[in-house]
């Protein structure tokens, strides 16, 4: 005991307490990364959902439901990629929102030219009255017309999946869960603004699919996730009518439990998000999103702030040290900056590789430093 207090006198001597307590930030906070990133963030590229017990076939039937409004361009480019997957038994379950009359007859045209004995598209249509529709609306239809009780939801702005047996991947979780979840991504641009676009929405992905590997499910993508019929009537459906969005946190979070959710994740398993913009866009999209986060059980929402605030504190406090720290703490903290980087830089990489993203490593190291302040932004819900 002597001996540790006289290290902590001499230290305290050499440094005073103010430049103690800055190498002790440097420390926790570092020690608070690591736990994310070679703790839950790494489990990611080797997880293998195959290794839990199969409580069903990997090949059931599927419905694809969407909602959409008036979208010549889906129909050209998006349903034929749909409409060619290689699987068994599945229908793409439609329901148009809108009032225009030669659209809903292309669609139910359509219909009867693609269906077949193993696969089949089904049109809704529920015209737009004084009041809007929302999209939880329109998937409540859609998931009671469905025929088969294993649910995959999507929507129009999914660019058409690269690979024919995406759909295959996402059903096959039903073998092993009562909810699937897997990835998506952003559709790729250029410049500084799409790089941090997509780099902002693996590290969010990384965020919430490490967590349901820990047990801990909160959030999926609506582009990409489904659940069995009976969970969600017995669930009595979405819920949270006051408010249009919730289908992918708060629904999720009333039925997925860590024995009941398969998380599909791989090159073949992503699908891809449209842009409709740039920086502003995604900002103002992050912001209409952030209303539910309010409805967090309390638990998530820390850990969601755990993460970026204890990097923010690092990356203060190591440049402050790096300031006004002697020498030798100058080089001792830059060797920690470094091994920190390359270990999260290792991190990241195994997940964008598993992911399916490509590209955006070289960007990794501005957004590592810029994103806790562009995440409060984002986090700050938009005002109706």
């Amino acid at each position: 005991m002597d001996q540790i207090n006289s290290f902590f006198k001499i230290i305290i001597d050499a440094y005073g307490p103010w430049g103690l307590g800055l190498l002790g930030i440097v420390l926790l906070t570092l020690t608070i990364q690591l736990c994310f990133y070679l703790g839950r963030y790494a489990k990611l590229p080797k997880y293998k959902d195959s290794r839990r017990e199969s409580i069903a076939p990997t090949d059931q039937p599927v419905s694809l439901v969407l909602s959409m409004g008036e979208d010549y361009l889906w129909l050209e480019n998006t349903l034929p990629v749909l409409l060619s997957q290689v699987y068994p038994t599945y229908e793409i379950v439609v329901v148009y929102v809108g009032n225009d009359t030669e659209f809903a007859e292309t669609l139910q045209a359509l219909s009867v030219g693609a269906s077949t004995e193993h696969c089949r598209l089904t049109c809704t249509q529920i015209k737009q009255q004084r009041f809007p529709i929302t999209l939880k609306t329109a998937h409540n239809v859609g998931i009671k017309a469905a025929s088969y009780d294993n649910i995959i939801l999507t929507t129009p702005d999914m660019i058409p999946p690269v690979s024919r047996r995406w759909l295959a991947n996402m059903a096959a979780g039903f073998g092993r869960g009562d909810v699937v979840i897997g990835y998506c991504g952003v559709e790729r641009g250029r410049g500084l603004g799409d790089l941090f676009i997509r780099t902002s929405q693996m590290m969010s992905s990384t965020q919430s699919l490490s967590s349901a590997i820990g047990g801990k499910v909160y959030k999926a993508s609506i582009q990409n996730f489904g659940f069995r019929k009976q969970v969600y009537f017995d669930n009595k459906g979405f819920g949270y009518l006051n408010m249009s969005l919730g289908e992918d946190d708060l629904f999720l979070q009333r039925i997925a439990r860590d024995n009941n959710t398969s998380i599909v994740i791989g090159p073949n398993s992503t699908v891809r998000q449209k842009r409709w913009g740039g920086l502003g866009w995604w900002i103002s999209t992050q912001r209409q999103q952030a209303v539910t986060y309010a409805d967090y059980i309390k638990g998530v929402r820390d850990t969601l702030l755990w993460e970026p605030v204890s990097r923010m504190l690092f990356w203060v406090s190591s440049i402050a040290a790096l300031v006004v720290m002697p020498d030798e703490v100058k080089i001792a903290v830059a060797v920690l900056i470094v091994l920190r980087y390359a270990l999260v830089w290792h991190t990241m990489f195994g997940i964008a590789r598993r992911l399916g993203e490509k590209g955006l490593m070289g960007f990794y190291f501005i957004y590592d430093l810029l994103s806790p302040i562009m995440d409060y932004i984002m986090s700050k819900p938009k005002k109706s």
